[in-house]
């Protein structure tokens, strides 16, 4: 089984990486971007388990469940910057609407200042920093799979700052289809070096099998998470109102559980306030044709599947060449 998963697999991104050869998914900067973000986190990763005493990092198979629960405390910090300037707009048109012109262009000339200077991306630099900080403490604490998955969030978003930098703007190059081939790359390359040395064992044949998986599959997370979409792409309005319905009969998991600081209620009114915002988002941009601007709950989406699909991502391809590469077959970091 494994070698059929293994041949399946090696196949399907050899034949992915000829047919976007030249495209910017692989273009140099993408690929240097997408190789100082796996050193990053690796080194990361290093950190951490030295921190929390451990040799390997969990396996890829505990992150999901965990990193769901930092959903939606990640996504309303994120956004909390651009929520700054909603009191700001409406004070401003109301003081159009009063005559005050000049109080009225002031505060247009603040808020356009604001948002030329990369507000969004820098609010999330600063975050990634706390965020950094909660993932040393919960590596000190032995709470390997939280700190690996935050730790990842952290390094992207202060990458993504990082390159705001005259000179070090390729860093937003970077792409996902390259990160898996960087660590394709590496896993097949450990993996043939320890079939050498007849070393190639149980833990090793999954860390390559898992690495490969994820640059293969990661590519196409939207058919597999919302098929129905991806189907009926033909209408913007009809993919936005199946994605929405998909999405809140199948991605209700975080409510199914809850804790002292987080209660199964809070989580459940959070769910449906999220869905009743989508809702009158997409209404609103159906009746106002407004797909494409910042009304769009698609941008959104999209900013969303960057900062909080690909640190997931990350932390998986991570685990998986950690198992490859491992000196011993010891398993203490779940």
């Amino acid at each position: 089984m494994f070698w059929t998963g293994f041949a399946v697999a090696l196949a399907w991104l050899v034949v992915a990486t000829a047919l976007g050869a030249g495209a910017d998914d692989y273009t140099h900067s993408a690929l240097v971007a997408a190789l100082i973000a796996l050193l990053a986190v690796t080194a990361l990763v290093g950190f951490l388990l030295w921190r929390g005493d451990r040799r390997t990092p969990p396996e890829p198979a505990h992150y999901p469940e965990v990193w769901g629960g930092w959903l939606y405390p990640l996504a309303v910090a994120m956004v909390a910057v651009t929520a700054l300037t909603i009191p700001v707009t409406i004070v401003r048109a109301l003081a159009a609407m009063l005559g005050l012109d000049s109080l009225a262009g002031v505060l247009d000339t603040g808020v356009n200042l604001f948002l030329d200077n990369n507000p969004g991306v820098l609010g999330r630099g600063l975050l990634g920093l706390v965020v950094l900080v909660a993932a040393v403490r919960f590596a000190g604490r032995s709470r390997m799979v939280e700190a690996v998955a935050l730790g990842g969030f952290a390094v992207l978003v202060l990458l993504d700052a990082v390159g705001l930098v005259p000179g070090l703007q390729f860093l937003h190059d970077r792409s996902t289809a390259a990160m898996g081939l960087l660590a394709s790359v590496v896993a097949l390359v450990a993996a043939a070096v320890s079939a050498v040395r007849r070393r190639f064992g149980r833990d090793r044949a999954a860390g390559v099998l898992t690495v490969l998986l994820l640059a293969v599959l990661y590519p196409h997370r939207d058919l597999i998470s919302d098929p129905l979409s991806t189907v009926l792409v033909s209408t913007g309005a009809v993919v936005l109102v199946f994605g929405l319905a998909w999405r809140v009969f199948t991605e209700a998991e975080v409510t199914n559980e809850g804790s002292p600081r987080y209660p199964r209620s809070t989580r459940v009114l959070l769910f449906l306030a999220n869905a009743l915002f989508a809702t009158t988002g997409v209404a609103f941009v159906a009746l106002s044709r407004g797909l494409g601007t910042n009304a769009d709950p698609t941008v959104w989406a999209e900013l969303g599947d960057a900062t909080l699909g690909d640190p997931l991502y990350l932390a998986g391809l991570v685990a998986g060449l950690w198992l490859v590469l491992q000196s011993g077959s010891g398993r203490d970091g779940a």
